[in-house]
């Protein structure tokens, strides 16, 4: 559990639970739901029950929660998905009884060409995948010193040759055991039965097609894709804590990543430099 809690200490999760409080909330929720939800269609009464009530309350938190049906919909846990739906159109009705509008606002279509808004799109998920964990918010400071520059690229130069270092070890590990063969169907495979990393995917394919379809989505940026970023890094490290050998291998490589990481959220001038 240790191990797996590292992914906690992502820089950019850190930001995100200093400066706002409904994300905070919805994670929490996503992540009770990622708890309960049964890989395949064969949950429990206790599995289906748990997943409805977070899946209900991550939906109460944020609009965005309508997106767990779709992994109760590949999970065929139908029921579960019937009670999700029911509490949802009872709370829009609700609102509409009240206010005459069933979310309190409209999103309106893209006005921008969409090429232009698919390639900001991109832009955005590549700097996610590169710098959940590696992102600095000094550098907002338009004052920010020389020294304080090359201290954080240092920062930084360190991450990435650990991250060199986990993929070797993962590479060699693989080879090794020569257990799982590294290609399109057996990672697609893998990605579908897992809890975090399948709801993971249904939460950025479903933030894409709204950011695609809502000009009020302004942009793909780390409070957006947080959700998902986070239970992606939670499924790597959860995968790598059940393969023995790996996991002795590279478990203080982790560890000092995400003290780095963590390093990368703290202001410089707390540090003195």
């Amino acid at each position: 559990a240790w191990f797996i809690s590292l992914g906690f200490l992502a820089s950019s999760l850190i930001q995100l639970y200093t400066n706002t409080w409904s994300e905070t909330v919805f994670i929490l929720f996503v992540l009770g739901f990622a708890m309960f939800f049964s890989p395949t269609d064969r949950a429990s009464q206790w599995q289906k029950e748990g997943s409805v009530i977070f899946a209900a309350a991550a939906f109460f938190t944020r609009y965005a929660g309508i997106f767990l049906l779709i992994p109760l919909l590949l999970r065929r846990q139908y029921k579960a998905a019937f009670y999700f739906v029911v509490l949802m159109a009872g709370y829009l009705f609700f609102n509409f009884y009240h206010t005459g509008t069933y979310t309190g606002g409209h999103g309106f279509w893209p006005t921008e060409p969409f090429n232009q808004r698919l390639w900001r799109g991109m832009r955005g998920l590549g700097e996610e995948l590169l710098f959940f964990a590696v992102r600095d918010w000094d550098f907002k400071n338009l004052g920010l010193s020389d020294s304080v520059k090359w201290f954080i690229y240092g920062v930084a130069l360190l991450q990435w040759v650990l991250i060199g270092l986990i993929v070797r070890h993962v590479v060699y590990f693989l080879r090794l055991t020569k257990k799982i063969k590294i290609n399109a169907d057996n990672m697609t495979k893998f990605m579908m039965q897992d809890p975090f990393f399948l709801i993971a995917i249904s939460y950025l394919l479903f933030t894409i097609v709204v950011y695609l379809t809502d000009e009020s989505i302004e942009s793909l940026y780390f409070r957006r894709l947080a959700p998902s970023s986070l239970l992606f890094t939670l499924g790597i490290l959860a995968w790598v804590s059940q393969q023995k050998q790996l996991f002795e291998r590279t478990k203080w490589l982790f560890v000092a990543f995400f003290a780095l990481s963590i390093i990368h959220s703290i202001p410089k001038i707390v540090l003195g430099i």
